[in-house]
């Protein structure tokens, strides 16, 4: 048995015996005046420790490559499972043009990121198709529409280019020809008036108005075309009555009401403001012929006209109460209507509390 007697500091050691590793710990042995006179050596075998350390070295040798293949394996499978959505994805969105821009990408079953990115993306689609619908609207109806006074100013020059004529119906000619392109100007208007309508970013400067001062301002603005025609214009507006709203958006609102009652009122006949305290309503009211009620429907509709042609007696582009529909849903108006075939039309303004 062989120890080392040179140790001193340390009290546990490696060693050997009959072929065998053993742990040794040395302990010294002091007598009573605390002077070493021998050592204490105790031995264990390491033979059991260092074999299951061997097999943990070969278990961990072959095992851990496995593992790390078993991992990589999993890891992707997992990896592109989850990455699978984006793709399909990635995929729906290579296919929509703006020919198919209607279609929206397909929800993920469960609710996590993706089917957030798909619904924020869907919704940016929705607005997409949006502004491609109102600027494809925009040139439809700008082209359908404008179509009709070039036809008619192309065919009054026709007539003045075939053949010599008297000063008189030169005069009569470009007044028509004046005449047309006013209404051109007016329909180029109306449109860009829809158009900024329709844009998400208009704003909106909503004021405290006293509506009598407000009307009576309007009174007179409108009082010429009104007795052109021969006709009464009738303020029933209390006084003190306050209103929060958009002037401009209510100048337009009202200037749209009652060109349309003056267009379509009798020679002579009436036109009336009437402010209602209970129902917060302010009224515009004529005694036209009235509008049949297979028409009120459509009415709002642009280019629509009620009297079922737009080569009438009575000058309109059918742009005006798309253009009141519009500005009353943006401020938060009520708008209704009551006519009847027997004549009286009113236009119903109810504002917010």
């Amino acid at each position: 048995m062989l120890f080392d007697t040179t140790f001193h500091q340390r009290n546990y050691f490696n060693s050997s015996m009959a072929g065998q590793q053993v742990r040794v710990g040395q302990f010294p042995i002091r007598n009573e005046e605390s002077r070493i006179i021998g050592y204490l050596s105790v031995g264990i075998s390491r033979q059991e420790s260092t074999i299951v350390l061997k097999n943990l070295r070969t278990t961990l040798l072959v095992a851990f490559p496995f593992l790390l293949i078993v991992l990589y394996l999993a890891t992707s499978f997992a990896a592109s499972q989850s990455i699978q959505p984006v793709n399909r994805l990635i995929k729906e969105m290579g296919q929509i043009n703006d020919a198919t821009i209607h279609r929206r990408l397909p929800l993920p079953q469960h609710k996590d990121e993706i089917h957030q990115l798909a619904t924020t993306i869907n919704e940016l689609l929705r607005r997409i198709e949006s502004g491609l619908f109102r600027e494809k609207q925009f040139t439809s109806d700008a082209s359908h529409e404008l179509r009709t006074p070039l036809a008619g100013i192309r065919g009054t020059l026709e007539v003045l280019v075939r053949k010599p004529r008297e000063q008189q119906q030169y005069e009569e000619k470009i007044g028509q020809v004046i005449r047309e392109v006013d209404r051109m100007n007016q329909i180029l208007d109306q449109l860009l008036q829809l158009a900024r309508l329709d844009s998400p970013n208009l704003e909106i400067s909503k004021q405290d108005l006293e509506l009598l001062p407000f009307l009576g301002q309007f009174q007179e603005k409108w009082k010429a075309l009104v007795e052109e025609k021969n006709m009464h214009m009738h303020l029933d507006i209390p006084a003190g009555i306050h209103i929060r709203t958009d002037a401009v958006f209510l100048d337009l609102i009202l200037g749209n009401l009652v060109g349309n009652a003056i267009k379509y009122g009798r020679s002579g006949g009436n036109i009336v403001c009437r402010w209602d305290a209970a129902t917060h309503c302010l009224s515009v009211i004529d005694d036209g012929p009235g509008i049949p009620q297979t028409h009120i429907p459509k009415l709002f509709d642009r280019f629509y006209r009620s009297d079922e042609s737009r080569n009438s007696r009575v000058q309109g582009s059918g742009l005006g109460l798309s253009i009141v529909k519009k500005l009353t849903d943006l401020l938060d108006i009520r708008l209704d209507l009551k006519s009847g075939e027997t004549g009286g039309t009113s236009f119903l303004l109810f504002f917010p509390n």
